[in-house]
């Protein structure tokens, strides 16, 4: 009589089972870890603030005219900017940007309210553009008036001296002008270099 040997396949052992269970469990965990670590550092790349960018669009102040309107006093700096970058660059208007004067004692910025100037402009690459700023500054607020700047003497084309003075103290007030385009992130410096204008 013979007996009928046959080979079979190993068994594998209860804890080997568990090991191989233990070891897939902690690659995929650590997988599922790896790809959210991914994807939150894609999310934070697409959406980090844009860096302020000071060198894309440059001005250089070509001339500044004084005008008194009404109880109001405007000066009126023109600047021109150029575009750097390599598309069009549309000057944005005062519901996306600010006009800004630089404080002389410690270069701060402060906005200048009532600052118009002209947002259909469109600048070409490589091109510069003429703007002007218009800045209003009410007599009022400096306990003046227009009358009182002027004088009785309206015949000579000379500045009277009082308007003369309070120009100059306005002016000395203002190291230079800072547009902030913030939906560009275009920060504009406009240097104090101006050709005074009567």
């Amino acid at each position: 009589m013979s007996e009928d040997v046959s080979p079979q396949a190993p068994q594998a052992s209860p804890v080997a089972w568990k090991k191989i269970l233990l070891a897939s469990a902690g690659f995929g965990a650590g997988f599922a870890i790896l790809l959210t670590i991914s994807a939150l550092i894609a999310v934070w790349l697409a959406h980090r603030p844009k860096p302020w960018n000071s060198t894309a669009i440059t001005a250089k102040p070509n001339h500044l005219v004084v005008e008194t309107a009404g109880e109001e006093l405007h000066f009126r700096f023109r600047y021109a900017l150029t575009n750097h970058t390599g598309g069009d660059y549309i000057v944005v208007g005062p519901e996306n940007a600010a006009l800004m004067k630089k404080i002389p004692e410690d270069s701060s910025l402060q906005r200048l309210d009532g600052a118009t100037w002209d947002d259909t402009l469109r600048i070409p690459a490589g091109q510069s553009v003429n703007v002007i700023f218009d800045v209003p500054i009410k007599l009022a607020d400096f306990n003046t008036s227009a009358a009182d700047l002027n004088g009785d003497d309206q015949s000579s084309d000379q500045m009277p001296a009082k308007y003369s003075q309070f120009v100059g103290s306005r002016l000395k007030e203002m190291n230079g002008l800072v547009l902030i385009d913030y939906a560009n992130r275009y920060r504009i410096d406009l240097p104090r270099d101006w050709d005074t204008a009567k």
